[in-house]
């Protein structure tokens, strides 16, 4: 009688385990797209801002409007918020074109940095330094993208 209770109590926890398992297959599937189009929209963003051409300002914006989304769920997924000491200051408004480029670049440079971090670039490695580091470059590109985002669509095109 005991042995069937127990049974009862635990039927689904069969069903939860291979749920755990598909829903940690799922996110890790989403963290891997979401970081390689975070590195796809830094070489398109590297490519039109070192082009001669003028700068495409709705592209400009559609990108970091994706590279907040994406790098916003990445900082859920993998756990990469940043407690209320740890936050960086907020970036300043950038007023003119010529600023939101120099802020592309500053946004590519947080991006290089958060992909080549230690914790990221070798999973498994323990070391607070590197985890304050990507957290704060993460926050980085999620406060800049953001930043760009809204300037570039104030600027007529």
């Amino acid at each position: 009688m005991s042995s069937r209770e127990y049974q009862l109590r635990n039927l689904g926890t069969a069903a939860n385990k291979a749920l755990d398992d598909r829903q940690k297959k799922a996110l890790m599937t989403q963290v891997d797209q979401d970081f390689k189009r975070i590195l796809t929209l830094h070489n398109e963003l590297m490519r039109a801002i070192n082009s001669d051409a003028p700068i495409d300002y709705h592209f400009i914006s559609d990108a970091s409007a994706e590279i907040n989304k994406r790098s916003t769920r990445l900082q859920s997924n993998l756990w990469l918020r940043q407690t209320d000491e740890e936050k960086p200051a907020s970036a300043k408004s950038i007023s003119d074109s010529s600023k939101i480029r120099f802020s592309v670049i500053k946004l590519c440079t947080y991006i290089k940095e958060f992909v080549t971090n230690p914790i990221i670039e070798t999973p498994g490695t323990v070391d607070a330094k590197y985890l304050a580091r990507a957290k704060s470059d993460l926050a980085s590109v999620v406060n800049l993208s953001g930043l760009i985002r809204k300037q570039a669509d104030q600027i007529p095109k």
